[in-house]
């Protein structure tokens, strides 16, 4: 077994998962919430994805009668949706916004399917010997099913998709980029993981720490589950991302570590930047990056 799986098997590996989504019903259902204010439309999300697993978001937008860009935001990790109000400044500029609880992670998203290797109370110690059975697959696997979503509204405009999250989330929404590069328009991506996995697995950094003490335990498997991890890795992939990036790094990062993700940055090959918050931490730019990212959002939507 080499150490690495080849981006073609990487590849080959989503486009089965792909297709083990398409066989199943999205079963998409909104039901109406209270709205935040008058000119805010708020709707509880609900679809069925692997596993047969329902998945809850929300969907905000603004009451309007002509289409409107979408964020598809993507959540940190053990982060949840607690509020519709965490999302409410989109609409209120104009745009549509849609996330979803990830699964096991303190939301409303379960994670029921049982795992054939390995069971762990986190999410990232599930189904770490085998990639088809890895926990990773399953949250993926439920965020392309949301752009699925994203790309059957009309009152969606289908050339501004943007795509945004942070630490997971920012891991996850390149990932989705280089899986899905006909589809966003721009990609933010703030303190991102997934990328160096090797690594931070072997530093047990951020969520990868618990495969890291397992591996205290079994070394024997160190070799299995580096492999089975590469599918997973943004750095094999993140050359097919298409769109312009915006990625914000911290320096002294100790969940995300800034010199995991460079790997990854290098390999980009479309427009990008990066913003380093020296001497920060994990929080990154915080509320500033925030106001940095709604201000480009506004001018890349009316070019």
């Amino acid at each position: 077994m080499t150490l690495t799986a080849t981006q073609s098997e990487i590849l080959a590996f989503w486009k089965t998962v792909q297709k083990e989504l398409a066989e199943i019903q999205p079963n998409y259902t909104l039901t109406s919430l209270p709205a935040l204010d008058e000119q805010i439309e708020v709707f509880a999300l609900q679809f069925t994805s692997l596993y047969q697993e329902v998945i809850h978001g929300l969907y905000l937008r603004p009451k309007t009668d002509k289409v409107v860009p979408v964020i598809i935001e993507s959540l940190g990790y053990w982060n949840k949706i607690e509020d519709p109000f965490q999302f409410s400044h989109w609409p209120q500029m104009g745009y549509a916004c849609l996330v979803i609880d990830n699964r096991a992670q303190g939301g409303k998203t379960l994670d029921q399917a049982p795992y054939h290797t390995t069971s762990h109370p986190e999410p990232f110690g599930r189904g770490i010997l085998e990639h088809e059975d890895f926990y990773f697959k399953r949250l993926l696997a439920d965020q392309l099913r949301l752009v699925h979503f994203a790309t059957t509204r009309e009152e969606l405009d289908q050339t501004q998709i943007i795509f945004r999250g942070a630490s997971q989330g920012g891991g996850v929404v390149l990932l989705l980029g280089a899986l899905l590069p006909n589809i966003p328009k721009w990609i933010f991506a703030d303190v991102p993981s997934h990328s160096n996995i090797k690594h931070r697995v072997s530093e047990k950094t951020g969520s990868y720490g618990v495969i890291g003490r397992f591996l205290d335990y079994y070394p024997h498997q160190q070799t299995q589950i580096e492999h089975e991890l590469s599918y997973f890795d943004l750095q094999y992939l993140a050359d097919l991302i298409t769109c312009p990036v915006s990625i914000s790094v911290a320096s002294h990062d100790p969940v995300c570590p800034m010199k995991d993700f460079i790997p990854a940055y290098h390999k980009i090959t479309a427009p990008k930047t990066l913003r380093v918050y020296w001497k920060k931490g994990h929080e990154g730019g915080a509320m500033a990056q925030t106001v940095r990212e709604i201000n480009q959002i506004n001018q890349i939507t009316q070019e």
